[in-house]
């Protein structure tokens, strides 16, 4: 027996309140939420379980902007407020509420797994009560809701693994190889050339338990 398990937790309401503090409030509120679901899962019990949907996990936007060196510039009153980022005379970023314009976008696609994964922070208090396979994958969010792009960033917020399958030690445990050497886990982005909203949900496929096939779709 194991739990499979849907949630959706809080998105980042404001781009300038995500860079504001190091971790975010939105990054706290999520911390607690999810900390209670798995108390309640693991109240008393020590059943395998799977947790899997929009995570709405952030990378940790103010320790990514200090780590490019980027000098901010602000204008307008606090809520309207729009910040560029400039370095060597050039604008890198421009940021307000919902928007988030990044010159070289191309980084998020090219060399994600390598540069931006260092500022996903947020799984990192449950990784000693969960599990996740290795993201090799760019970001899953968020995506142009026009069909005629669907491979292409909004500049509404910074690109980010919001969707993911996460799991209980035991619940890894419980993978099995489907043959020698083979991994019968695939975790993988879907729909990277189809307009699918603005989410490129993850696909985790095969979990071999017993004989049963069951997959997890975000």
């Amino acid at each position: 027996m194991f739990d499979l398990v849907n949630l959706h937790l809080f998105h980042d309401a404001s781009n300038l309140v995500s860079s504001d503090c190091s971790p975010s409030v939105y990054s706290s509120n999520r911390r607690r939420a999810l900390t209670y679901v798995l108390s309640r899962l693991q109240d008393g019990c020590n059943v395998p379980f799977f947790l899997f949907g929009d995570f709405n996990f952030r990378l940790n936007l103010k320790s990514l902007i200090q780590a490019q060196g980027w000098s901010p510039s602000f204008t307008g009153e606090t809520s309207k407020q729009t910040v560029l980022y400039e370095q060597d005379g050039e604008v890198q970023l421009v940021m307000k509420c919902k928007r988030f314009e990044y010159q070289d976008v191309k980084i998020f696609q090219d060399d994600s797994e390598h540069m931006l994964l260092r500022f996903d922070h947020e799984p990192i208090p449950f990784l000693n009560e969960l599990n996740e396979v290795q993201i090799t994958f760019p970001p899953t969010y968020p995506f142009s809701e026009n069909v005629t792009e669907p491979a292409e960033f909004m500049g509404t917020r910074c690109p980010a693994w919001c969707d993911r399958v996460l799991m209980s030690h035991n619940g890894r445990a419980l993978i099995q190889k489907v043959k020698e050497g083979e991994d019968c886990v695939k975790y993988q982005r879907i729909g990277g050339d189809v307009c699918m909203g603005d989410h490129k949900t993850d696909n985790w496929i095969t979990l071999q338990i017993n004989d049963i096939a069951v997959r997890c779709i975000r």
